[in-house]
Order: C-alpha cells, then sequence, then structure tokens
C-alpha cells in the first residue's frame, strides 16, 4: 500500500478537496474524501479517483454548453471550457460530433503517443532533452519554432542520439545510407552538372 497524502483543502482539476470525510470503501477500508466540484455537487470518492478525473461524473455527462452566445465543449486534458471550433469534427450524419480533447491537446497526445510506441521516449524526456540542446539542432544550431525538432535515433540499435531539424536529420539520413555521400555532395556543390557556359 503507497504512503498516505493529505489532498486536504487543494483544488485538484475542477475539484476542490474540503478534507477526509471519516468514511472508507472497500475491503480494504479506503479513505474517502469529501469534494466539491466547480458546479456546486458535493459528494465522497476516493484519492485514485480524485487523481484519475478533473471534474464530478455529472459534469463529465454533460462535455457543452453555451456561454456568451458562444457554443463550447469541455477539454478534459487542459481543463478548460474552449470554443467548439478548437475541436475537430469526426464522424457523419446522426453520429457527427467533435473530438474529446481540443486540437492542440489531440496534437499533443498523439506526438506523446508516437514518442512512446516508435522510441520508448516520454514526451517528459524529450523535454529534458530538447533543455539541454538549447532549444536548438544539435547539428545545425537552428531553433525549435513552430515546427518540432525530430527525434534522431539509431536505425540499427534504436537508440535516440539527439534532436535535429528536418534538414539535418534527413542529410544525416543520406550520410548512413549512401556510401561517401559527402564527398559526393561535396564534389557536386564544386562541379555542377550544369555548367556556367551551358545555362
Amino acid at each position: 500500500m503507497g504512503t498516505f497524502q493529505d489532498l486536504s483543502d487543494t483544488k485538484v482539476g475542477l475539484k476542490f478537496v474540503i478534507g477526509l470525510s471519516g468514511n472508507k470503501r472497500g475491503k480494504e477500508k479506503v479513505p474517502l474524501w469529501l469534494v466539491r466540484c466547480d458546479c456546486g455537487r458535493e459528494y465522497e470518492t476516493t484519492t485514485q479517483q480524485i487523481k484519475a478525473y478533473p471534474r464530478c461524473g455529472a459534469c463529465r455527462q454533460n462535455t457543452f454548453r453555451t456561454a456568451n452566445g458562444k457554443n463550447e465543449k469541455f477539454c478534459p486534458s487542459c481543463d478548460k471550457w474552449l470554443d467548439i471550433s478548437v475541436f475537430t469534427p469526426n464522424g457523419t450524419g446522426k453520429n457527427r460530433g467533435v473530438s474529446t480533447y481540443c486540437q492542440k491537446c489531440d496534437s499533443i497526445k498523439g506526438y506523446e503517443k508516437k514518442l512512446r510506441y516508435s522510441y520508448g521516449v516520454k514526451l517528459s524526456e524529450r523535454e529534458v532533452l530538447l533543455a539541454k540542446q538549447g532549444n536548438r539542432c544539435a547539428i545545425c544550431g537552428c531553433l525549435e519554432v513552430g515546427r518540432r525538432l525530430c527525434l534522431d535515433h539509431d536505425h540499427k540499435t534504436g537508440k535516440v542520439r539527439g534532436l535535429l531539424c528536418n534538414t539535418c536529420n534527413h542529410s544525416l539520413s543520406k550520410l548512413e545510407q549512401v556510401v561517401d555521400w559527402d564527398i559526393r555532395a561535396r564534389n557536386y556543390l564544386d562541379f555542377p552538372m550544369v555548367s556556367e557556359a551551358t545555362s
């Protein structure tokens, strides 16, 4: 069993933890907390449920609202009500709806999944590596602005080496895959196929 964490008088997501209710649940006698959601509902729940869900069950059922004449949807990842336009439409006909997460959170979650399954790296580990490189490409030094730097890895071992801009990542790929690519590239620059006389 893990160590006890006192959540009294803390805000977790949209819920305020008032304190222990004095009641317990199940055979393990798990202590229950008295919680007040932003919607005003008070209820008892476990530490695990507090951390897993940013809102109460009633609020989770109601993810759409109209506020100030605008249609809004709740994004459970950023814990905010956002304009419906920042959610990706999905489905057709009667089943037409929008994504669970806003486009920004959807993009981050998709990237997290790619890092985890393709490279075995967490987003937090990538952020540490990015900070270590000064938010710059490890080869040319360009800043990560607008477009994410690529996670470079050894294709034989799968081991991550660093973060590179798209251009350097493709160049490095050529360098690894084509024998003498760097020499050929330098020769091409020194002696182009089209001479000044024929252009």
